[in-house]
C-alpha cells in the first residue's frame, strides 16, 4: 500500500471522465474539421471529395459574404 499503488488508482477514477471529454470533445472537433474540408452533404451517397480551402473562399467571396463578414468585423 505505498504510493504507487495510490497513483495507479487515480488513473481509475480519471480513465471515465477522460474517455467521455475524447468521446463528447474531440471526435466532434475533429470530425468539423475533416468535413470542412470535404465537399459533404447528407445526400452524397458515399461520396466524399476533398475540397481544401473552397469551401472557405465560398464563404468570404460569394453571396454569402454580405452577412457573414460584419459579424466579425
Amino acid at each position: 500500500m505505498g504510493m504507487k499503488s495510490k497513483s495507479h488508482k487515480a488513473y481509475y477514477f480519471l480513465a471515465p471522465a477522460l474517455i467521455s471529454i475524447c468521446i463528447f470533445t474531440l471526435l466532434p472537433v475533429l470530425s468539423t474539421i475533416y468535413y470542412a474540408f470535404t465537399d459533404y452533404t447528407q445526400v452524397s451517397k458515399g461520396e466524399i471529395k476533398l475540397v481544401g480551402l473552397a469551401n472557405f473562399l465560398e464563404v468570404l467571396t460569394g453571396p454569402f459574404k454580405e452577412t457573414f463578414l460584419p459579424v466579425f468585423a
